[in-house]
């Protein structure tokens, strides 16, 4: 799991034997249908999460830098005016400006995605679990 997706754990073994306690009836065995809600509920969260890890990674997190660009060069035009305009005609003639953006949306990725991530694996995907062990229909 975590060389697929980046800084996902995978549950403990602990865990899983909880939420199957949870999902099966009290002689510990599950009905198909039990077995079939257990199984949506840990696809839904593999995939809710590749879908937010997905969204960090190609729209988020390069938005943010683009965002943070734009302040850096605004900030460099007001306190830094001369320095920044030789830097920046200098830079265009050698370093494509999309290259700069790369670069830092780029470090926006490998610093904003794992800590949002995780975020979003705490914030959502536990409720989710709860919700669907209290009502094993709620996700149908």
């Amino acid at each position: 799991i975590g060389s697929i997706c980046k800084g996902a754990v995978p549950p403990s073994r602990r865990r899983v034997d909880d939420l199957f306690r949870d999902f099966a009836g009290s002689d510990g065995k599950m009905a198909f249908d039990q077995f079939k809600n257990f199984a949506q509920v840990l696809c839904s969260q593999i995939a809710t999460r590749l879908a937010v890890q997905l969204a960090l990674n190609l729209l988020v997190a390069p938005l943010l830098g683009l965002v943070f660009l734009k302040l850096w060069g605004h900030f460099l035009e007001v306190y830094a005016a001369d320095w920044y305009k030789s830097l920046h005609s200098i830079s265009e003639r050698f370093i494509p400006p999309a290259f700069v953006f790369t670069i830092v949306a780029g470090f926006a990725v490998s610093l904003l995605v794992p800590p949002l991530t995780g975020l979003v694996d705490r914030m959502f995907l536990e409720k989710e679990v709860i919700v669907a062990i209290t009502d094993p229909t709620a996700g149908l």
